[in-house]
């Protein structure tokens, strides 16, 4: 029998030392789990934030696609131009010849449609003009740019997976993070226009855009997804 002022015993001191290194492990295990799932809710909240951001300014700024109000913005007939200078600062950069060029192009309300790009004009001022520096945010792209980090006519390196908005002054960045954008065209009976670029026919007939924004930041399974109808209150 011991004696109860005797020390531990070697046995007894190992013992000990195990639980303590099992506590200790355990620990770290809960703080590293926590450290990852705050990561994950704030990697979860950040995609969030960009699909809604995209979604937001895309869709209030589409809404005011055709806005004339005067009603001398956009030549209804070629053989009845508007009185007033209506260009598009910046030419469509793809169509269905696929041709990039930029060259100074009759303005019309929807200038392009394709799965990733649209192209709309709107008189928001209501000065019948498009000119530039005067009616700054009445010629506006929009064009989603892809893993591949390419613009649709590939002549400028982007970063992937983004969203761009140029009007006028170049693509600018919108939200990042955006894994798949996609536009789905309706026209006036709410039937599905064809996929790819619209040719001028069937952009006249747009009056309703789905529009789906699937987010996703770093690696994982960290996504969202929404999806919103947008009807184009001045087409018809």
């Amino acid at each position: 029998m011991r004696h109860p002022d005797s020390g531990l015993t070697f046995l007894e001191l190992i013992f000990a030392i195990a639980i303590l290194g099992i506590m200790m492990t355990a620990f770290f295990t809960l703080v590293v789990q926590l450290g990852q799932n705050y990561n994950d809710q704030v990697a979860i909240a950040e995609t969030q934030q960009s699909v809604r951001v995209a979604l937001s300014l895309f869709s209030n700024e589409v809404q005011r696609a055709g806005f004339d109000p005067k009603g001398n913005s956009f030549a209804v007939l070629p053989t009845n131009p508007p009185t007033h200078p209506t260009k598009s600062r910046h030419a469509p950069l793809f169509n269905n010849n696929k041709d990039c060029s930029k060259e100074v192009r009759e303005a019309s309300p929807i200038m392009e449609a394709s799965e990733a790009v649209f192209h709309f004009m709107g008189d928001k001022n209501g000065n019948g003009t498009f000119e530039k520096n005067v009616d700054d945010g009445e010629d506006i792209r929009y064009e989603w740019v892809g893993s591949s980090g390419k613009a649709i006519c590939g002549r400028e390196k982007k970063d992937p997976n983004t969203l761009y908005r140029d009007t006028g002054g170049g693509m600018q960045e919108v939200a990042s993070g955006i894994e798949a954008f996609t536009l789905v065209y309706y026209d006036e009976n709410s039937v599905p226009l064809p996929s790819g670029p619209l040719a001028a026919t069937d952009r006249g007939r747009i009056r309703r855009i789905e529009v789906t924004v699937r987010g996703r930041i770093g690696e994982g399974d960290k996504k969202r997804e929404l999806t919103s109808a947008i009807v184009l209150k001045n087409r018809g």
